[in-house]
């Protein structure tokens, strides 16, 4: 399996991201940390993410996590059809228990030895680390949208942390990771840092 993992949307250059597919364009387009969102909010996040995967001559289909619900087996045979899977980020607790109550969890683990790549942003780049403790002093939990308790682990996907928008023009994003530098500073944990634009490359091995 194949990461990408960018600070701010797709990043400054796309086609390093359609270099590492094959074949196959067609993208899962994930929003579900956008849940606690307005509805205007949610369609202008959605269309300005469309139009930059659709720009790269991807071929983007939303994938709402909700719509699998208790039904992990449907959704994993429905991502092995993409080529890539591109998560939103925004409030990474709704998008965490999403995951859970779908079996995405699950399921992008049994995936790690396939050829599909999965491309994240923003918090869904920091979700692939091995926890979210550090969550617990920078986001809300008062936004969480699912009826489910807090989840506080994270995919294990990548040994170390991600850490976004660094010096981010968004003061609120730029306010949240000199807190999580902080935390991961003073339990000497390891991390990759992101400024907007960037991107980090990794491969993932079982």
């Amino acid at each position: 399996m194949k990461l990408y993992l960018s600070s701010f949307k797709i990043g400054k250059n796309p086609k390093t991201l359609v270099n590492m597919l094959g074949e196959n364009m067609k993208t899962a387009y994930i929003t579900n940390g956008h849940a606690h969102a307005t509805t205007d909010v949610r369609q202008f996040e959605s269309t300005w993410d469309i139009r930059e995967l659709r720009e790269a001559w991807l071929l983007p289909e939303v994938l709402n996590l909700s719509d699998y619900f208790g039904k992990q087996k449907l959704l994993k045979k429905k991502l092995e059809s993409f080529g890539l899977i591109y998560v939103a980020g925004w409030h990474i607790l709704n998008l965490r228990i999403a995951m859970k109550l779908s079996g995405f969890d699950v399921a992008i683990n049994e995936l790690i030895d396939s050829d599909i790549v999965y491309a994240w942003y923003d918090v869904g780049a920091s979700i692939v680390g091995p926890d979210l403790n550090a969550y617990k002093w920078v986001e809300l939990e008062s936004f969480i949208t699912y009826k489910h308790d807090t989840i506080w682990e994270w995919l294990g996907l990548t040994p170390w942390y991600v850490v976004g928008n660094i010096d981010s023009v968004h003061e609120l994003s730029n306010e949240k990771s000199k807190k999580l530098i902080k935390y991961y500073d003073d339990k000497d944990l390891k991390y990759k840092k992101i400024k907007d634009g960037e991107v980090v490359l990794h491969i993932v091995k079982k």
